[in-house]
């Protein structure tokens, strides 16, 4: 228990820190390979808090989740990328500074908020890590203009449901697993309409700029 503890600590720790740097990077390739290694930490955390316990039905759902998320999305997204000749996040809603300090502020009131709440410690650190990827994901939602970033926040998210589905139980944490499994096959067929119109969100003055 106490070995797993500190590999859940590790794996939470890495997590936050792929949050500050989705939140502070302006490179597309960037982001996109931050939320692939997100994805892949959120899975690994998944088998590691399952043990000896898990069953055959959850090491598939988490083993296809470390497939879909953190190679074949990834992949599309790179893709797309490359398709569309986009490179940076340029002129975002809300600053990078700003977006970074937010971050943090995030990370600081889930640390405060999880001493108050009757959890064990490792709920509570399940708990910081959902709240501080869910909250900046919604937030990067609405701070950037590009879709490439928007489904990539929108990915984050499912990362961060996950993580509070882990923390609810073994048993609705898979079926939140599936559910996510669901959202990101409808997330892909979005993408192949989205990608049409990335050039049209990537202006002309955008291309001066680089």
């Amino acid at each position: 228990m106490i070995e797993i503890l500190y590999y859940e600590k590790l794996i939470i720790a890495a997590i936050i820190g792929t949050v500050l740097l989705t939140l502070n990077t302006h490179r597309l390739f960037s982001l996109v390979k931050t939320i692939a290694v997100q994805s892949f930490l959120v899975s690994v955390l998944t088998i590691i808090i399952g043990g000896g316990e898990i069953t055959t039905y959850g090491l598939i759902i988490a083993l296809s989740t470390l497939v879909i998320r953190s190679f074949f999305i990834p992949s599309f997204l790179m893709y797309a990328t490359r398709k569309g000749n986009i490179k940076r996040e340029l002129n975002p809603l809300i600053g990078y500074q700003t977006s970074l300090f937010f971050g943090l502020i995030v990370i600081g009131i889930a640390s405060i908020w999880s001493g108050y709440l009757n959890f064990d410690i490792s709920e509570k650190l399940l708990f910081i890590g959902g709240m501080t990827t869910i909250i900046p994901a919604l937030f990067l939602l609405m701070a950037r203009k590009k879709a490439i970033t928007q489904v990539s926040s929108y990915l984050m998210l499912e990362n961060g449901i996950s993580i509070v589905g882990l923390m609810i139980g073994k048993n609705m944490q898979y079926v939140v697993e599936f559910g996510i499994l669901l959202d990101i096959l409808i997330c892909v067929m979005l993408m192949t309409i989205i990608i049409n119109q990335i050039n049209k969100l990537y202006t002309t003055e955008d291309y001066k700029k680089e």
